[in-house]
């Protein structure tokens, strides 16, 4: 997805999580789009709103992992800063948190076993949606139960491109 639009607008992202090395890591993987600008990062969802009223982000990536309760923090970013999308990045054995995520209103959601062009092209996606994204909150949460092995590919799709891992 490298070099999508040039000169179109950059896409602020913000990240929460607890986890250094997925901090890091999160920061490698959007280091090569161009038209992402990562911003702040929030350890422990400590000075979150202090980040997201310094930094104005488009998207905040939240971690399931963090030590907050995600449920709170995915609420307090929706009543104070409504416009912001959330992706939440969840393990494949959190279907439980991910499930009440899903029904606090989080915009999208990101496994941690998949690609880092899922992340990409869900980042990709909010930053374009003109409408309010619904997630099929009763679908989103079976398919969490069964935990959505069912639904992913055996194999990345072939692309002409190499991929980033």
């Amino acid at each position: 997805m490298r070099g999508i639009e040039e000169g179109r607008a950059a896409t602020v992202v913000a990240i929460v999580s607890s986890n250094y090395l997925l901090r890091l890591g999160l920061q490698k993987i959007v280091e090569d789009e161009k038209w992402i600008r990562l911003t702040g990062q929030s350890a422990h969802g400590v000075n979150l709103d202090d980040l997201l009223k310094s930094e104005h982000p488009h998207i905040v990536i939240l971690d399931t992992e963090s030590e907050h309760t995600v449920q709170d923090m995915i609420r307090t970013i929706k009543e104070a800063f409504p416009a912001i999308k959330i992706i939440l990045l969840a393990g494949i054995d959190e279907s439980e948190s991910t499930r009440q995520a899903l029904a606090c209103g989080v915009d999208g959601l990101v496994l941690k076993i998949q690609p880092s062009p899922v992340l990409i092209a869900t980042i990709d996606y909010l930053a374009h949606a003109t409408m309010p994204v619904t997630l099929p909150i009763e679908l989103s949460a079976s398919r969490v139960k069964r935990g959505l092995t069912s639904s992913l590919p055996a194999s990345p799709p072939h692309t002409s491109a190499p991929m980033k891992w």
